[in-house]
């Protein structure tokens, strides 16, 4: 998912993978409509999502697209409050969200040994604890 042309080893995200975001969310059924709390599990502050909604009126596309485009430019000190953006961050935000289906699809498709625990989800720890063991694998 992330570009190979990585300035670290990290797992973060990078503006150049916008695409790829929004073909992922896209794959697995997100339809953008709530970008704007979205936006808010991902750090962005309200005022920059009210920007992005007043410039993209009635285009719930364009304001999915830019509240990415904001995330992944690190918008509002992300980085130093929220870890900046990476897959697990956008799976995380998407859980807060009450998206869970959508997040779960990704997560499996990203993470194959996703598969392997996903009967054992009722566990708590197990849910807190997977998206480290699959860093891990």
């Amino acid at each position: 998912m992330a570009s190979p042309e990585r300035a670290d080893n990290t797992n973060q995200l990078q503006i150049t993978d916008l695409t790829k975001v929004l073909q992922l969310l896209k794959r697995h059924g997100y339809s953008g409509t709530t970008y704007y709390e979205l936006g808010l599990f991902f750090g962005l502050s309200p005022a920059t999502l009210d920007i992005i909604t007043k410039n993209n009126r009635d285009d719930v596309k364009s304001c999915l697209r830019e509240c990415l485009t904001k995330w992944l430019e690190k918008a509002d000190k992300i980085q130093e409050t929220k870890g900046g953006p990476s897959i697990y961050s956008l799976v995380s935000a998407l859980r807060e969200l009450e998206q869970k289906a959508v997040a779960d699809k990704i997560d499996k498709e990203i993470h194959p040994a996703c598969k392997i625990f996903a009967p054992y989800t009722s566990n708590q720890f197990l849910v807190t604890a997977l998206p480290q063991f699959t860093a891990l694998l």
